[in-house]
């Protein structure tokens, strides 16, 4: 029997809201909000004026180099190519080639989403529509002209190598789980069929071996999540002064632990690390920040593609393009802030750097980025600084910002703060662990966004199953924008070797952070089946798993090689 969660440290629940409790929350989530301080906020609001906002940490994701053949990458690039034939096609040419869009879309989308279960039903999803697709293309040259028809061919020959990868992959991930030659050679036999296929330039007759060829090498493996677990031991146990993790199963907790310690005898007194315990995140905030601020827009009937120009405070003076600016184009880090020399996540900072011309807006990661989401969440609630004068404008954004991220997650049972709220906070070290003290995360309330969420490893799992099956964070709609849009996640076309797997598109964030005197690094993966993990590392200089790399890789290597065979 899968035990049931028990994230909150403080007051332990279980994940699934039980109904009735789930309808007073959304009644109340939905009442209309009121535009006004309430008591809470002016609180809030002086304890923070009391705070000076503190530089951030050194460090963020590496991007990993592009993967143009990553199915990730390539199909998404497939459906904007057909998408563009598509706004220019004649009548005769567009019913076929309308039909083909629909169906690369579906498989997109079945690719992207995953299985909704332990099987990989989602990867034979995705090459049945794929050949579904070539069937329409094939439909399509045949009334095309010459120049749509060589793009329509171009087309045809990368959904045929992301079936090819796809099929592959999978094949490949049986074998090296232990799975007999005898057992694959029948899905060899049809892979080398789809080969062969593709080698003669006949793609319709590609699609069905591949499809199958699949099936057949899917269903010699199973995935085993005590080997998951396994690995993420290995992977991390002995390359981190302090870890804790947890795994989430169908949307309950199936297991969660811990290695080394969340403060050394050099930051008496020692204390172990846990599940429960909570500590600074660093970047896997932009997610939690991301939920609050689309459980906003949603209130609205809003979309990610709003502008964010209404919901800036009244005496911010807007460069030039701030206008077309949108809550997506901060939350996809396109923004221009970092290229116009933002110089932090503070209120001060946001202002000055909103008043410049929006110069390119090409991606540029910045945590200000999501710092300007503290500000706008104000905005969404009817509170505009200028008309509040008694309160400092960053003290009362931050507040009601943070006062709204706690109300929402505190329905899940999730307590969250910008700031340590332990007796005996968390410490960041350097690895390996050099006898020193450490470095204690102060208060980020004035910067909170981007990063300064404290939360435990528990807890992120609560939240990442809350996001994924039920609507009790966000509705369904809001998430299916979130992983449409990368809105908080990683974009696996520029951090892929964190969120491209074997098995599909692993959606999460990674956390990176340094100091002089410590660090921390961070990753939650949601998997193509029903499988969620988070791993928090007090501790930044390791490198993780066999292959020595970021924390993100190692978990989602830890998932891939959790496959066995049948």
């Amino acid at each position: 029997m899968i035990p049931s969660f028990s994230f909150h440290a403080r007051a332990p629940r279980n994940l699934l809201t039980p109904i009735g409790a789930a309808v007073a929350l959304a009644l109340t989530l939905s009442a209309p909000v009121q535009a006004q301080v309430t008591p809470e906020i002016e609180r809030l609001a002086r304890q923070l004026e009391l705070q000076t906002p503190v530089a951030d940490g050194k460090g963020e994701p590496i991007q990993s180099p592009r993967d143009p053949a990553a199915t990730a990458v390539r199909l998404p690039a497939q459906i904007e190519v057909l998408q563009n034939l598509l706004a220019k096609a004649k009548p005769r040419v567009a019913v076929p080639l309308r039909a083909a869009l629909a169906s690369v879309e579906t498989a997109w989308a079945a690719y992207r989403d995953g299985s909704g279960d332990q099987s990989l039903g989602h990867l034979d999803a995705t090459l049945a529509a794929l050949g579904d697709a070539q069937r329409s293309l094939i439909d399509t040259i045949a009334v095309a002209n010459d120049a749509t028809d060589v793009r329509l061919r171009d087309v045809q020959l990368q959904l045929s190598l992301t079936s090819q990868r796809v099929a592959h992959d999978v094949n490949d991930q049986a074998r090296a789980a232990g799975v007999s030659e005898a057992r694959l050679d029948p899905a060899d036999a049809q892979l080398a069929l789809g080969d062969a296929a593709l080698a003669s330039g006949d793609h319709v007759g590609a699609a069905g071996p591949f499809a199958l060829g699949l099936s057949l090498s899917a269903n010699t493996i199973v995935f085993d999540i005590a080997r998951f677990e396994a690995n993420i031991h290995s992977a991390f146990d002995t390359r981190s002064v302090g870890h804790s993790y947890a795994i989430s199963l169908g949307g309950q907790l199936h297991s969660s632990g811990k290695s080394g310690l969340a403060r050394t005898a050099a930051d008496a007194p020692a204390t172990a690390q846990s599940p429960t315990k909570e500590m600074h995140v660093a970047s896997v905030s932009k997610s939690l920040t991301a939920i609050v601020l689309m459980k906003l827009l949603a209130d609205k009937g809003l979309s990610a593609d709003t502008p964010i120009a209404p919901y800036l405070p009244s005496d911010w003076v807007k460069g030039a393009g701030v206008e077309l600016l949108t809550f997506k184009s901060f939350m996809t880090h396109q923004s221009g802030i970092d290229q116009n020399g933002v110089k932090g996540s503070d209120y001060a900072s946001l202002r000055e750097v909103l008043a410049k011309p929006v110069g390119s807006t090409s991606f540029n990661y910045n945590n200000a980025n999501y710092g300007l989401m503290r500000v706008l969440a104000a905005g969404l609630l009817g509170i505009d600084p200028v008309k509040y004068a008694e309160f400092d404008a960053g003290s009362l954004t931050a507040a009601a910002f943070i006062l709204e991220a706690q109300a929402l997650y505190s329905g899940i049972g999730v307590s969250v703060d910008c700031g340590p709220t332990d007796a005996n906070p968390t410490v960041q070290y350097r690895f390996p662990d050099t006898a020193k003290a450490g470095y204690p995360e102060p208060p980020r309330g004035l910067t909170c966004g981007g990063y300064g969420w404290h939360i435990s490893a528990r807890e992120i799992a609560n939240v990442m199953a809350n996001l994924r099956y039920t609507s009790n964070l966000i509705p369904a709609a809001s998430f299916a924008e979130m992983k449409a849009k990368y809105l908080g996640l990683m974009d696996p076309a520029r951090f892929g070797a964190y969120v491209n797997g074997k098995f599909g598109v692993y959606l999460g964030h990674g956390g990176d952070w340094g100091h002089g005197s410590g660090g921390l690094d961070s990753c939650y993966l949601m998997f193509p089946i029903v499988v969620e993990s988070a791993v928090l590392i007090n501790s930044n200089g390791g490198s993780y798993g066999p292959a020595g790399g970021h924390q993100c890789a190692a978990l989602k290597d830890s998932f891939d090689n959790a496959w066995v065979p049948k």
